[in-house]
Order: structure tokens, then sequence, then C-alpha cells
């Protein structure tokens, strides 16, 4: 029997890989059991509808999905297949020893692939990237000029304090606020998590809208699509979800292109700012380094994504086909024959 073991099993945003892939099991009448020590979260246990749970035994393979740090807690063996991530430069040796106990490692990225390889990794690894649903994520059906209308910058990410915030929103609210006066007709919307700590670290700003809720997978596109350019400004990413996802929705993103965002991201893409290395000061993330954005280039492509609305377009738009590769048929292709080689 093949089992399925994850401890985040959620049918929305960056957490729905588990459900994804299990629904992509379903759909090829693969069978699986859910084991026992995985958490299915109230929402998605009902969409999930019938399924066996059940204990794994020592001679049945096993798909484990989790981030790295979360690995220790399940009982990994040679007859192991382990789908993970990781976001720093340097994973711990904690974590590579309970790595190395598995038969092959799934990672999102080349950039997690080197990270695990430099931090003692010796299992083989394959890079399998995520990709995106293009019937749910795909451009505006027309352009309309927006000088006259409100200009609205989007990102997303969970506020967990100025510094414990990977993916540097506070950074992208200074940004917004040095780039534009008061009387400039822009906004700035974030979407962050149910998680974040709004009541200590938001700041208030009547140009700032913070959209405070899980979206599922269904309403992101739209969020989206009621943008005119997305700003990434995460200091690391084993892969990236919501840059790809805002390009195939033909938005302009401002971002680095460093860590696993590479993998999709080239400069011609969107507007890209430049980095520095700084320390991963993130629990779990207390090793190796990360990138941080410049913010004064920052403020000045927002600007020039503001004064240049018609070529931002332009640039979504060339993103959103280049990004095509990437659509969840081709990663579900490469999951399925990995899975199918080592089961049967």
């Amino acid at each position: 029997m093949f089992y399925v073991t994850s401890s985040f099993i959620k049918d929305y945003s960056s957490d729905g890989w588990a459900f994804e892939i299990i629904n992509l099991l379903k759909n090829n009448n693969i069978p699986f059991n859910i084991s026992l020590n995985s958490f299915i979260e109230d929402h998605s246990f009902n969409k999930l509808n019938t399924f066996t749970h059940s204990s794994r035994s020592p001679n049945d393979f096993q798909l484990v999905i989790n981030p790295a740090c979360f690995l220790p807690q399940f009982t990994i063996d040679n007859k192991t297949i382990i789908y993970t991530m990781w976001d720093s430069s340097i994973l711990p040796i904690e974590y590579v020893n309970t790595i190395n106990k598995c038969q092959l490692v799934i990672v999102p990225s080349n950039e997690t692939k080197k990270v695990f390889m430099r931090s003692g990794v010796s299992r083989p690894i394959e890079v399998i990237p995520h990709g995106f649903d293009r019937l749910s994520f795909y451009p505006k059906d027309n352009y309309n000029n927006n000088y006259g209308y409100t200009f609205i910058f989007g990102a997303s990410g969970q506020i967990v304090s100025p510094k414990n915030d990977k993916k540097d929103l506070d950074k992208v609210i200074s940004c917004f606020k040095t780039a534009f006066q008061n009387n400039e007709n822009v906004e700035l919307q974030l979407k962050i998590t149910n998680e974040s700590k709004s009541n200590i670290y938001i700041k208030h700003d009547e140009r700032i809208t913070y959209i405070k809720n899980t979206y599922a997978n269904s309403n992101m596109p739209n969020w989206y699509r009621g943008l005119n350019c997305y700003v990434n400004l995460s200091k690391y990413e084993a892969f990236g979800r919501q840059p790809m996802e805002a390009m195939a929705c033909g938005i302009p993103i401002i971002t680095t292109n460093a860590s696993g965002i590479s993998d999709y991201y080239s400069n011609d893409m969107g507007y890209t700012i430049g980095h520095e290395e700084v320390a991963a000061n993130c629990d779990p993330y207390v090793e190796g380094h990360w990138y941080e954005a410049n913010e004064d280039e920052v403020v000045s492509q927002m600007r020039y994504v503001y004064k240049n609305q018609t070529e931002a377009y332009n640039t979504g738009a060339f993103a959103s086909q280049m990004i095509q590769p990437f659509e969840n048929a081709n990663w579900h292709a490469k999951m399925l024959h990995l899975i199918k080689r080592y089961l049967y």
C-alpha cells in the first residue's frame, strides 16, 4: 500500500501542495491511504470525499509532504519519498540527517537542490517545480489606461513582527509611503494571513488596505487581476508561488531575482531590484542567509511602473506568456511519473 503523510493538508494558498497531490493521485486512480499521523484541516477534510485513514506498516511506501523542519516528527526510512522545501541557504544538520534516511527527495527548485547538497544531503534529489492552474490564473480580458483611476499595488504574506518578517511586508509599506505623496491616486493592498499580528504591527494609512482572511485558490486569481502591480520583496523562497500566480494573471511584478524564483523568472519578465545577503533571522530559519531588497530601487521601480502604466501592462502580458510552461499539467505529469517509477 502507498501512504501520503503530511501535517499540512489544506486546499488553499501556498500550503495546498499535499491536498493537490492527493487529488492528483485520486484522479489518476492510484490507490493510497492517508497516514494517521497526518493533519487534515477541517475545511479540506470535507473536500477529500472518501479516503482511508490508517496506520502505515514498515513495508509500505510513503510520500511525506512537508517543510524540512517538520520531517523529524515522522518515521522516515528507505521506503519514503520526501517532497520538501526550505527557505534559507543552509539546511540544519538535524534535518539533513532525517532526509538522509529516505529513498528519494523531491524539491521545487534548483536553488533548493543546491542548498540541500551543500548542506550534506546525500540521497538522490529530483527537482519538480510547482505550477499554477491556467484555467484560473489568466490575464484580464482587456486593458484600460489607468490614468485618472486608482493604481493598485499588491503584496501578500504573513506579518509576524518587523524583525521576523520573511516576506518583508514592512519594507513594502515603507517603500510605498516613500514613493508616493498623499495626493497621488495609488493604493497598496496587503493580502495577509489570519496569523498576522495586525493589532500590533499593521501601519495605519488610508491608502493601505489589509485583507486579513484566508483566500481559497478560487478567490486568489480575482485578487491578482484587481491589481496593477505585484510587489515581491520576500527575502527567500524555496520556489515562490505568489509571484508566479501574479505573472500568470498578467500582472507586472517588482521583485528580486534571487532564491527559488530564479527558476521561472528572468529580468525581462518584470521589474528587477537589487539585493544584498543578510543573515536569516526567522525561526526556524536561523542558519544561512537571505536576500534583502534594496529599498531605493524598490521606491524607484514603484514610481517607474506608476508613471509607465502601458509599458508595465505589456510587461505583465509578456510574463504571462513566458510562465505558461509551469502550468499545473506539467508538474502533475512529472510528479505522477516519479511516483509510479518508485511504486511499480
